[in-house]
C-alpha cells in the first residue's frame, strides 16, 4: 500500500471500462520519477445499470488526510482508451 507523503508529487493513472453489465474502475498509483507499477493499485466494480455504457465526465474530489497543506493537480490529460 502506498502511504502518501507531505511535499512528495504522485502520479495518477485511471481506467474506467464497461465490460459486460459492469463498470470496472481501476487505478495506479506511484511516485513521480518511478517507474509506474504494471498492476492496478485500486480495483472496484459497479454493476448499477444507470452506469452502463454512458458517456461521463470527469471531476476531482481530493483531502489530505496527512496534514494542511495545499494538494495540487497538473498535467491532466484525458483519453478514450483504444478499442481491442
Amino acid at each position: 500500500m502506498l502511504r502518501p507523503c507531505h511535499s512528495t508529487p504522485y502520479r495518477v493513472r485511471f481506467r474506467v471500462e464497461t465490460v459486460g453489465e459492469t463498470t470496472e474502475l481501476r487505478a495506479r498509483v506511484w511516485t513521480r520519477g518511478a517507474t509506474e507499477p504494471t498492476t492496478w493499485t485500486v480495483t472496484a466494480t459497479d454493476s448499477a445499470a444507470a452506469l452502463q455504457d454512458t458517456a461521463g465526465g470527469y471531476a476531482f474530489d481530493l483531502y489530505n488526510s496527512v496534514s494542511s497543506s495545499s494538494v495540487f493537480i497538473d498535467d491532466v490529460r484525458i483519453q478514450a482508451w483504444p478499442q481491442p
